[in-house]
Parts: structure tokens; C-alpha cells; sequence
């Protein structure tokens, strides 16, 4: 079970999510944390409102496969 999931965890697609993932949780964190301090959710939830088309717009336009990931496995011939 362990080393099926070890298995996994080498695919590049599956770095790429865990890495996404990361950071998705730390700045998600990060920015919740400084909206607790400030006491401004309504405007933090316009913000976010207002970010997610850009986000869409750039994941279309750049992809998503443009991140780079530390790999351990030899370069592929080519």
C-alpha cells in the first residue's frame, strides 16, 4: 500500500499537485491569519472575488505544466 503510493508520488503530475497544494495551504494561511488581525473580510472576499477570473485567465494562457519540480529520475532522451 506504502509503495503504491510512494509509486505515485514520483509521477511528475502528482509532484506538481503536491507542490500546488503547499502552496495553495501556506499562502491560504498566511492570508487568513493577516484577515483575523485586520478585521477586514469583506474586503479580503472582494479581493478573491475579483482575483479568480485573472487566475483563470493566466492557467489558461500559461498552462499549468510550466512549474518546476526537482526530479531525481535522468533526463529523458530526446
Amino acid at each position: 500500500m506504502m509503495d503504491d503510493f510512494l509509486q505515485f508520488l514520483r509521477e511528475p503530475i502528482a509532484q506538481r499537485s503536491l507542490l500546488a497544494c503547499v502552496m495553495i495551504g501556506f499562502a491560504n494561511g498566511f492570508v487568513s491569519g493577516l484577515v483575523i488581525l485586520k478585521k477586514s473580510a469583506l474586503q479580503i472576499g472582494t479581493l478573491s472575488c475579483a482575483l479568480l477570473p485573472g487566475i483563470a485567465v493566466a492557467v489558461l494562457l500559461f498552462g499549468l505544466t510550466r512549474v518546476w519540480v526537482p526530479s531525481s529520475s535522468p533526463a529523458h532522451p530526446g
